[in-house]
């Protein structure tokens, strides 16, 4: 699974607009088609995406803008609030997401 971050600073009407994220999110691989953000559970069907980029943000309260395989691997392009400084991982390519235990 990769991600890429789509970085958002924290806005200060945050958690009126966003009450379940953390100000400064965290995205853990839970296994090759499932994902939590900030402790939500995002799953994926195996054989594919079944949503649209609208209906995908929609049902994932805008945090994933994009998902698709490619060569069987989830590509996922999912906001990233953070406080302070950009996070350099919001570099804008896609980096390996690992299971806890993958180390």
């Amino acid at each position: 699974m990769k991600l890429k971050y789509w970085p958002v600073k924290w806005p200060k009407h945050g958690p009126t607009r966003y009450p379940d994220a953390n100000p400064n999110t965290v995205y853990q691989k839970i296994d090759d088609n499932s994902l939590a953000r900030d402790g939500i559970l995002l799953e994926f069907p195996a054989d594919g995406v079944t949503w649209d980029s609208e209906q995908l943000r929609a049902q994932t309260q805008g945090f994933i803008m994009n998902a698709e395989r490619i060569e069987g691997e989830l590509h996922i392009t999912a906001k990233l609030f953070y406080t302070g400084v950009k996070p350099k991982i919001a570099d804008g390519e896609y980096h390996d997401l690992e299971a806890q235990g993958d180390n």
